[in-house]
């Protein structure tokens, strides 16, 4: 990162992109200002979890360090110092995954518009949605000097999985490049580009969206590289993870880079099973196994992956294989304590400042009564999240002797931390089966990989070789590439729906064996 001031790694399934990563910063350790910031960041809290174990084995973290996801890194340097400063935030606010409405809206539109209203308003209170945090801290960045202050402050910034970056990082990104004062360096892989879906869900009036594939950020980038000296792009085309016949498969699709395989032939073909029922599909996939003798690898957590588009598609899975859905949560107790104290705020709509000045009730007495939450869901079963919710607010109501408002009870989206807490206590079965949705399946990697496909309309997409097609803003295409891209040895697949001889036919075209 010497001669260039950017640097982007496109590498694709199986290419070690975090392994690279991490050998780029501790490269770059010893060449770091020790009053200056190197900031790691990625796109979930387990990815960060996994760097900073990483990172630890081989060098000592900082203070000047922080890893962290881009929503936790914007509001430490952006948000907090100078939100409040420019009247874009509160002095005091507690950050929450989203708005939601009390009440079923007419449709689609409606319930999108009434969301955007509803998160609007929460923020005016101090309850600030990640959403929100991109916007904001896009509306900081803008002002020059807090960027030339930010960009003075932060000397290295590494960003993970850049093919799902949205637009205002990006955006957040080159106005911190053109100070001229920070060195960048972004690592991904546009094939695994497939998070559109938040657009669609944003709970902003007015994000803007690419309008093409070559104006999705990693694309950009990459392009920019052939014509700006301070911008690199460099390409990782090896697959450490595929046998060489699932390298082959995927290389069909993938516009980027064809990949070269390391690991050794097993002469086991990629299989589409066709079965005219999920538990015969299923049945048959463990007897694939047994024939070519898969067996599970020692330092591989997950023996047998079963994926598909949606979650439900889980309920229909035979009950005698003991398929679990997938849980990468695993909170320590401070990470607990934080979720239990973030799904609090957002059921009473209180900020921790409201609580202290409006109810006089101290930070140590809401942090016992969280406690008290915590061990109440470890021992207790409730109905479902509202009846929590309202629980919660009862026994805060008893407790401290007060009546809350309810003019915006339920608008808090506090589902993603209640999901956190209930697997916190959850048994820790040890399980060699398990299922997850593929856009869940995002990082994985499994032995085995069972690709389900509910119709063949999703097939047919999967199975798309155009490179016009295959590079559309529609994540539909890519899909399929990032769910085959999780097996290691085998790799097998199959639709809920009897395929039509052209899907056999480009089945066969691509040496699939069809059984």
């Amino acid at each position: 990162m010497e001669n260039c001031k950017c640097e982007l790694m496109i590498a694709g399934p199986g290419a070690g992109k975090t392994h690279n990563m991490i050998n780029l910063i501790v490269d770059t350790l010893p060449k770091t200002n020790p009053c200056r910031t190197i900031a790691v960041i990625t796109y979930t809290n387990e990815a960060a979890k996994e760097i900073r174990e990483r990172l630890t084995r081989t060098t000592k973290i900082g203070r000047n360090i922080f890893i962290g996801t881009i929503h936790s890194f914007l509001i430490r340097y952006f948000i907090e110092p100078y939100g409040h400063l420019i009247g874009f935030v509160p002095n005091s606010a507690t950050y929450i995954d989203g708005a939601k409405l009390p009440y079923q809206a007419k449709n689609q539109f409606a319930q999108k518009n009434m969301e955007i209203k509803r998160a609007n308003q929460l923020a005016e209170l101090g309850f600030i949605t990640y959403d929100k945090v991109l916007e904001i801290s896009y509306q900081i960045v803008c002002n020059e000097r807090i960027c030339k202050a930010i960009a003075y402050r932060i000397e290295y910034l590494f960003i993970d999985e850049y093919q799902d970056a949205r637009l205002y990082q990006h955006k957040i990104l080159q106005l911190l490049f053109q100070t001229g004062k920070i060195k960048i360096a972004t690592v991904g892989d546009p094939m695994q580009s497939i998070y559109s879906f938040t657009y669609i869900q944003s709970q902003l009036k007015n994000e803007p969206k690419p309008d093409s594939y070559d104006k999705m950020p990693i694309i950009e980038l990459k392009n920019k590289s052939n014509n700006e000296d301070n911008i690199s792009c460099n390409f990782f085309e090896k697959n450490h993870r595929s046998r060489p016949n699932i390298v082959n498969f995927l290389n069909i699709f993938n516009v980027e880079i064809n990949q070269e395989y390391v690991r050794e032939d097993n002469g086991v073909p990629v299989q589409f099973i066709k079965r005219d029922s999920i538990d015969k599909i299923i049945t048959e996939f463990f007897s694939i196994q047994k024939h070519y003798n898969i067996c599970k690898e020692k330092d591989i957590r997950i023996a047998n992956l079963i994926l598909s588009k949606h979650w439900k598609t889980h309920d229909l899975l035979p009950t005698e294989y003991k398929i679990s859905k997938i849980s990468s949560t695993d909170i320590s107790s401070e990470g607990l304590l934080k979720e239990m104290l973030r799904c609090i705020y957002g059921i009473l709509n209180l900020t921790p400042k409201d609580i202290t000045n409006k109810y006089n009730v101290s930070s140590l007495e809401i942090r016992k009564f969280a406690f008290s939450i915590i061990r109440i869901i470890k021992n207790q079963e409730f109905e479902s999240d509202s009846h929590l919710e309202n629980y919660i607010r009862k026994i805060f109501e008893k407790r401290f002797n007060i009546t809350l408002e309810t003019s915006l009870k339920g608008s808090v989206d506090v589902a993603n931390s209640i999901k956190k807490i209930r697997q916190r206590f959850g048994e820790k079965e040890i399980n060699d089966n398990y299922f997850s949705s593929i856009h869940t399946s995002k990082g994985l990697e499994a032995t085995s990989v069972l690709v389900i496909a509910e119709t063949n309309n999703s097939l047919i997409k999967w199975l798309e070789c155009k490179k016009e097609t295959i590079s559309g803003l529609t994540d539909e295409h890519r899909l399929g590439f990032v769910a085959f891209s999780r097996a290691r040895d085998l790799l097998c697949i199959s639709c809920l729906q009897t395929i039509t001889e052209s899907i056999e036919k480009n089945l066969r075209d691509f040496k699939v064996s069809i059984l």
